[in-house]
């Protein structure tokens, strides 16, 4: 008799079983799988009389939907996680710490496909990056420590609120939500993307230190690349919105990357789900590096605001009600 894991998600959790048997009807048991899910009492043995076609539906679904995180986050300059934690947990039933972890580890293929993209259009400020992504490092790892004793309701709650402040910051120009650190050491760094567009700018170490951090820490806690601290931060710098996304989206890589290994240490991350949004997200990115140069600025910027309220919002409902 063949058999199926499936999360507290069910139906829309299906992609998440590695073997199913189409003529079983009843729970059976609890069980653990450790490749599949390290906790015990998330996951059950279900038996189902749904047709082999449902199933192809749903991993069909899966795909398109990791496509699309992808396109939407490498335009964005974001991991994708602002999209991907919402869509495990309201979609797929995962509770808010393996949504975490799981976003984090398919962050790390999206933003590692963008880069290549933006490393040949020269958009990427590497010294400045460089800057952020140490400390941003440490912050991923500290982040993703401080997951294991945060409850989950919290995470969702941090998650949220940090979304929206930066949504307001965007929408609004307010400095004083996201405020440059204009003091101490400096230095200029130009960059000449393929358009053969040319941008000076003159970088804080404090200010890049500060925010890198900052965004390594929470994306680690709430399960995003960075972007939504990396792109503010470097935009209310003077950085141009798509130099700024750019940017963002290679420093997401190596933060990402530390939270990754951190979670993956801690039992947080789905493999076979990770590795399916990992497949469409970097397949998505690689057409979203190519569309974000067509999108006009100041509609990237709104873009960016309206989908972490949206998503904010939801995921207050979610928390809330569950």
């Amino acid at each position: 008799m063949g058999k199926w894991l499936i999360s507290p998600g069910y139906p829309y959790a299906g992609v998440l079983r590695p073997v199913f048997n189409p003529k079983v009807r009843r729970v059976v048991t609890t069980v653990q799988n450790p490749f599949i899910y390290p906790v015990t009492s998330h996951y059950s043995v279900y038996e189902t009389c749904r047709e082999g076609e449902g199933i192809l539906l749903e991993f069909i679904f899966a795909i398109i939907l990791a496509i699309g995180i992808g396109v939407l986050a490498s335009i964005l300059g974001v991991g994708g996680g602002f999209l991907m934690v919402p869509a495990f947990t309201l979609l797929f039933g995962l509770d808010q710490k393996m949504a975490v972890g799981t976003s984090l580890a398919v962050i790390v293929a999206t933003s590692l496909s963008g880069s290549v993209s933006f490393v040949r259009q020269g958009r990427i400020f590497y010294r400045a990056a460089i800057v952020m992504i140490i400390p941003g490092m440490i912050g991923a790892v500290i982040g993703g420590l401080l997951t294991a004793v945060l409850p989950g309701p919290w995470l969702g709650l941090i998650f949220s609120g940090v979304i929206i402040l930066f949504a307001v910051a965007i929408l609004s120009g307010d400095r004083t939500l996201v405020f440059p650190i204009s003091i101490g050491p400096s230095f200029n760094e130009e960059c000449r993307d393929c358009y053969s567009t040319c941008v000076t700018m003159r970088m804080y170490y404090l200010h890049l230190i500060a925010w890198g951090l900052f965004s390594g820490l929470i994306g680690a806690v709430c399960g995003l690349g960075g972007g939504v601290v990396n792109v503010p931060a470097l935009f209310i710098l003077g950085m141009p919105i798509h130099f700024a996304a750019a940017s963002s989206t290679f420093i997401i890589f190596f933060t990402s990357l530390s939270g990754a290994a951190v979670h993956l240490a801690l039992g947080h991350i789905l493999p076979l789900v990770a590795l399916l949004f990992a497949a469409g997200g970097f397949f998505g990115a690689q057409i979203g590096s190519r569309l974000a140069p067509m999108v006009p600025a100041e509609s990237l910027k709104k873009i960016i605001a309206v989908m972490f309220i949206l998503i904010a919002t939801g995921t207050i409902v979610k928390t809330i009600l569950s």
